[in-house]
């Protein structure tokens, strides 16, 4: 389902994905991935085993790579609060896919985990 610009889709950032934002992302990288996400939050492949997070790939500004070997954005969308929880960013390059603890961390992470300095855009309480 596609969500046109129109709809409100807020955005919480994890703690590990909000101190990654500047090895991973310019500033027009990351509006970007917001507008993709915001446009097709389903756009991801579901993640087995992690309760409905998905792999998001997106290309890699920094180092000139694109969708295939780039970035890998793990994200959660939650269309009934039109809110998509931002928890990993990796390059392909560094591994593979989610190791054991990143995994441990998805399922324990909790929505009250998010500090309102991490809330996406800017000045959004919502």
């Amino acid at each position: 389902r596609y969500y046109p610009a129109s709809c409100s889709v807020h955005f919480k950032l994890s703690t590990v994905f909000h101190t990654s934002l500047t090895k991973y992302f310019t500033p027009d990288s990351l509006e970007k991935l917001f507008s993709v996400l915001t446009h097709n939050p389903l756009g991801g492949n579901v993640i087995p085993r992690l309760r409905g997070v998905r792999k998001f790939r997106f290309a890699d500004v920094l180092k000139n790579i694109g969708t295939r070997g780039g970035l890998r954005v793990i994200y959660r969308f939650m269309p009934h609060r039109n809110l998509i929880v931002l928890y990993l960013v990796y390059r392909k390059s560094d591994q593979s896919d989610l190791l054991p603890h990143q995994r441990e961390y998805i399922l324990n992470f909790s929505i009250l985990d998010l500090s309102l300095d991490e809330l996406w855009p800017p000045g959004n309480k919502n």
